[in-house]
């Protein structure tokens, strides 16, 4: 077995590709569109919410009764779609494991809970 090692010259940082800059791709969301957009989602228990994930890493999601609430989202891995409402504390976020089924049902799974809620893309843009 044999163990090769790579470092820069002198502990700088590695240089970029001949083609430019390492820059990762973007994670996209279950149904392969950008995690962004418009979104209806209905939860275990029936109620449905209508979500606007901004590109920005802003969201809010308005309830059938009027009800918003806003706060902050990012993608943590493929498939890995997490949120904090506005005001919450750092270790609140709630992540949802969020796969499209066999049969083109987009899922999204609570990762500490595992309730299943269903989500449509309405537009894959998202209003200001």
């Amino acid at each position: 077995m044999s163990v090769i090692a790579c470092s820069a010259p002198n502990g700088d940082e590695p240089p970029d590709h001949e083609y430019g800059p390492f820059s990762p791709a973007p994670r996209l969301a279950a149904d392969g569109g950008p995690p962004h957009g418009l979104f209806e989602v209905t939860a275990p228990d029936g109620q449905v919410y209508r979500e606007n994930v901004r590109e920005d890493g802003t969201f809010s999601s308005t309830s059938f009764d009027g009800e918003v609430v806003h706060g902050t989202w990012e993608m943590r891995g493929e498939g890995v779609f997490c949120s904090k409402p506005s005001g919450a504390p750092d270790h609140v976020w709630r992540c949802k494991d969020e796969v499209v089924t066999q049969d083109g049902v987009w899922t999204s799974t609570e990762m500490d809970g595992g309730e299943v809620s269903t989500v449509l893309r309405l537009e894959s843009g998202s209003a200001p």
